[in-house]
């Protein structure tokens, strides 16, 4: 029945229709619609309905994050959400505001729906630096391991070995039966910034070797990638990368501190997914 309702939420959002609702979860006294997931969804720029299931668990966290102020009496005064909300419109709406509320009316949020998520996400923000970002702290031996098993992360030069399969737009329908070893283009140790587009560079970059990506877009185009091989040619020093490895402890250390954080408000609340 739930799986039935969701796709049936899912279709009239695409088709833009008359959303058919129901709770889709209960975080202590409050619930959280299939409405409400779907705009998360919308706002992250997701369709499918394998997002669902992220986009529910990051709303019931939200809701423990801000309960969370509520209780330690965290306020955000109206002049720094108004700020924020200039700051918005200057950025994506070249300072029309006639423009936001032509994108609200299309999307079928309200403005006080709208202003009171912007403030939302300004709390949520405001408590995770206070308990997570600025408590991530970096030690110089974690530094050291970062710098010494993340080689790939601090290289200065590297060459690589790829597999990549492009499919034109006429072929996007076929894509999946496509034998990959038989139709791949072989590329032998290459500096993949030197020959390929950055989307291509990127995805090559997030590849462990031996790993094959998703299907990923470039324009038209799909595209499929394996990282056969790679090759340090030049490290940086440690000093070069130095900013870089901070970033990169800080960064794994707030995702720590993070999920321990809100394992605590769940273990602390009641929670029903339905």
């Amino acid at each position: 029945m739930k799986k039935v309702l969701l796709m049936a939420v899912l279709a009239a959002a695409a088709a833009k229709a008359e959303i058919v609702d129901g709770i889709a979860a209960r975080v202590n006294e409050e619930a959280i619609m299939y409405s409400d997931v779907l705009m998360e969804m919308s706002r992250n720029g997701v369709r499918d309905a394998g997002a669902f299931r992220p986009a529910l668990e990051e709303l019931i966290n939200r809701k423990l994050i801000i309960k969370a102020a509520k209780d330690q009496k965290m306020t955000m005064q109206d002049w720094v959400v108004e700020n924020r909300v200039r700051e918005i419109i200057k950025r994506n709406f070249d300072g029309d505001r006639n423009r936001l509320m032509n994108q609200l009316a299309k999307d079928r949020v309200s403005y006080p729906e709208w202003h009171a998520r912007i403030k939302d996400d300004m709390i949520v923000s405001a408590m995770r630096y206070q308990i997570v970002d600025k408590n991530a702290a970096v030690s110089p031996a974690a530094m050291k391991e970062e710098y010494e098993t993340n080689r790939a992360a601090y290289a200065k030069n590297m060459l690589v070995s790829v597999s990549i399969l492009l499919v034109p737009p006429d072929g996007t329908e076929g894509r999946d039966r496509l034998d990959f070893n038989a139709e791949a283009d072989v590329y032998e140790r290459v500096n993949p910034d030197g020959i390929f587009q950055p989307e291509v560079c990127e995805v090559i970059k997030s590849l462990k070797t031996g790993e094959t990506s998703g299907w990923h877009k470039f324009m038209d185009y799909s595209f499929k990638v394996r990282k056969d091989g790679e090759e340090i040619t030049e490290m940086k020093t440690f000093s070069e990368a130095y900013a870089d490895i901070e970033a990169a402890v800080r960064a794994k250390e707030s995702t720590r501190l993070y999920a321990d954080w809100i394992d605590r408000l769940r273990k602390a609340a009641y929670i029903k997914i339905y």
